[in-house]
Order: C-alpha cells, then structure tokens, then sequence
C-alpha cells in the first residue's frame, strides 16, 4: 500500500525521494508536502482535499457520531479517523506523484 518512488529530473539530475514515512509526513502536512516536493502545481487541488478531509471528519464526529450506539462510538472513532489519515495521505502521495510525472521526471525503483 506504501510504495516507495524515486523521481529523477533528467536534465538537471534532480531525485526525489518518496518513502514510507513520506506518507506520514504527507498525512500530516498536506499542501506544505506538495509544495515542498513537487512545487505549487498542485497545490490547489490539495488544499481542496486537506480541507474536505478535514471538514468531513468534523461534520461526521459532531453530525453523525451521536447517533452512533454509545458502545460503538469509541469504535467508530478509533477505526474512522486513520482511515480518513490514510485516505488523504495517499492522495497528498498521488498529486506529488502526478505532479512530477506531468512534469516529464524520470521514474525509477526505489529502495
């Protein structure tokens, strides 16, 4: 699921490294990954998913959780939020990812 990429830009030689922790970082930062990885093309349209997903897990915890079961809730909370971590780190990945392939770079297999 976390797949490792490396990107080479082929006039310059540039490399950029995508890693593992590269989703945790991505998770967690959103647009400043984009940015910082892959420049503000995309930045945009990750803005637009930081702030669905972030929205969308506090109109669900205050809309819909009270209806959840009381027993459930705490379930619901602990199996929704990383999901919701995972979904938007993939993505963040993937606009870096579309980003720099659009951008004619290079990719190769990463160790």
């Amino acid at each position: 699921m976390f797949s490792n990429y490396r990107f080479v830009e082929p006039h310059r030689n540039a490399t950029v490294l995508i890693g593992k922790l590269s989703y945790l970082y991505a998770g967690f930062l959103g647009p400043v990954y984009v940015l910082f990885k892959s420049g503000p093309r995309k930045l945009p349209q990750s803005l637009a998913w930081s702030v669905g997903c972030a929205f969308g897990t506090f109109a669900f915890i205050v809309k819909v959780l009270p209806y959840v079961p009381g027993t459930l809730q705490i379930v619901v909370l602990i199996l929704g939020v990383p999901v919701v971590f995972l979904l938007h780190a993939s993505k963040t990945v993937g606009l870096v990812r579309s980003s720099l392939l659009q951008r004619k770079w290079i990719s190769r297999p990463a160790y």
